[in-house]
């Protein structure tokens, strides 16, 4: 089997980004398909990818009581085998490893269906998909470790996208270390595909401060940016998302069922001060933008 083309650059100060070549624009369109939680499947030209959509939680592998809305077994076995729509997803991103974004079996089995995905995500990730012999001498070839701290960015190209890791902190951190604390390993996705840029925010910190170390964000003219709905909830949040981010478009995820209605009278509270803003409804959901 040909190996995709996948190349690492070091940890670099943000100040680099802003001469990236980033091209931005609607260069086919972009179909966005919803799973549960914040998984999404994201699609430009040619190109699709998969941010923390792998996770299985009728399996065991996360902790009861089950706070998250999540896909029934058979929704799982659609997305775990490599199944039309997700059969040729070149990325498969993951933010952190909390089991409502990841879950080892889920994923492992999805990369074993699909062998030519590459995966990208924290250590504590990569690590937990050792055990899993297909996966075997896979690390720096299909499961690649991003170790990006507060404020700093990682990139990596595979194939026809162009992939950054942007290090902010996971909502709640901001409380400090402790037994409980949710200070764990955890990136921002930014990527651009054919002319399409989104950003998938994970469980990121609604504070200013996250957001004011990427100054460069609001040039790219993000097209997409996936966005937890607690940014509407923390003070400052809404303006974060549209000075300090300034999507063309935003998603609002991480609602769950119970709370959907409360999420949609926030952003209608809200809705002025936003940009277009939509909110999915049920999984494998599709939109056009």
């Amino acid at each position: 089997m040909r190996r995709k083309t996948v190349s690492i650059v070091s940890v670099v100060t943000v100040l680099v980004c802003t001469t990236c070549p980033l091209s931005g624009g609607f260069a086919a369109g972009i179909e966005v398909v919803f799973l549960a939680g914040e998984g999404f499947m994201v699609s430009c030209g040619h190109s699709k990818v998969l941010i923390d959509a792998l996770f299985d939680l009728n399996a065991g592998e996360g902790k009861p009581p089950r706070a998250h809305d999540h896909l029934p077994p058979d929704g799982i076995a659609k997305l775990a085998g490599a199944g039309r729509p997700f059969d040729k997803v070149d990325a498969v991103l993951v933010t952190h490893a909390h089991d409502d974004h990841f879950t080892s079996r889920c994923t492992a089995d999805y990369m074993r269906a699909n062998g030519w995905a590459v995966l990208a995500g924290p250590a504590g990730v990569i690590d937990s998909l050792s055990g899993y012999p297909w996966l075997e001498d896979e690390a720096g070839e299909r499961l690649i470790t991003v170790d990006v701290p507060a404020g700093r960015i990682d990139t990596m190209i595979i194939d026809g996208l162009t992939i950054y890791a942007l290090g902010i902190r996971h909502t709640g951190c901001e409380k400090g270390a402790g037994p409980d604390s949710p200070c764990i390993d955890h990136v921002a996705w930014l990527v651009e595909a054919e002319g399409c840029r989104i950003l998938h925010l994970g469980d990121a910190r609604a504070g200013a401060e996250e957001f004011e170390q990427f100054s460069w964000l609001p040039g790219l003219e993000i097209d997409i940016a996936f966005v937890p709905f607690w940014f509407l909830q923390k003070a400052g949040g809404v303006d974060v998302i549209s000075s300090l981010i300034a999507p063309k478009t935003v998603v609002l995820m991480h609602w769950n069922s119970w709370n959907r209605d409360s999420v949609v009278e926030e952003l209608e509270r809200n809705r002025d001060g936003l940009p277009p803003t939509v909110i999915f409804g049920e999984a494998f959901e599709k939109m056009r933008f």
